[in-house]
């Protein structure tokens, strides 16, 4: 049964095992030398974080169940995972945001997509994929207010105030001949004159290369 746990487990089973200890007779210092073993391995910190997670996990469904004793669960639970860095991924400032924008060519068709679509990235806050699957007939109106319909992280639907997104958007549609195609996705990509889109969606690596492009061009 112990498979059904998944690998972090089974890790720490054979290391108990190694170490003659029954994984039903742990204890909180059976842990701590379990830690101490990951870490004297240069395992990750994230890695060990995650391991002593599931562990904590694991032995809380046991001692539901009667496997194990719920003291020692609490004095297991107790063992702290080594501090792990935050997330550094690095981000735009609104300043920077801005000069990224004006970078973007206002007489092409692809600078006229490329100003709608980041907008639209940088005003909803949506994930890169929910931008790219999006279509044209998700785009609602509600008053004076238009709205975009996506999809976000385990198809979480969400409607996302477009604000001084609406513009550029209408722009790119009246200017690239698709406000009637409701079916059809929303930001295309370009055909290999670059004077029309394809019908299909782009791809999710799009975004990051014309913000890392956009950046350059803004000297940022």
């Amino acid at each position: 049964s112990v498979k059904a746990y998944g690998r972090d487990i089974r890790d720490f089973v054979q290391y108990m095992r190694q170490i003659n200890v029954n994984p039903l007779a742990v204890t909180v210092d059976h842990v701590r030398l379990y830690k101490g073993a990951m870490l004297k391995a240069n395992l990750k910190p994230t890695t060990i974080a995650r391991r002593l997670s599931v562990l904590r996990g694991v032995y809380q469904q046991l001692a539901e169940k009667g496997f194990v004793d719920w003291d020692s669960v609490q004095r297991i639970t107790r063992v702290k995972a080594p501090p792990v860095a935050k997330n550094t991924t690095p981000a735009l400032t609104s300043e920077q945001a801005g000069q990224l924008l004006a970078a973007i060519p206002d007489d092409t068709l692809q600078g006229i997509r490329d100003q709608a679509m980041l907008q639209t990235f940088f005003i909803t806050g949506c994930r890169v994929s929910a931008i790219v699957r999006a279509c044209v007939g998700h785009i609602e109106s509600a008053g004076v207010e238009q709205y975009l319909r996506v999809t976000e992280k385990r198809n979480k639907q969400a409607r996302k105030i477009l604000l001084s997104a609406t513009i550029p958007i209408q722009t790119y549609l009246k200017s690239a001949g698709i406000a009637d195609d409701t079916a059809g996705p929303l930001f295309r990509p370009t055909s290999p004159d670059v004077q029309s889109f394809v019908r299909r969606h782009m791809s999710r690596t799009t975004p990051w290369r014309l913000v890392k492009h956009y950046c350059r061009c803004a000297g940022i």
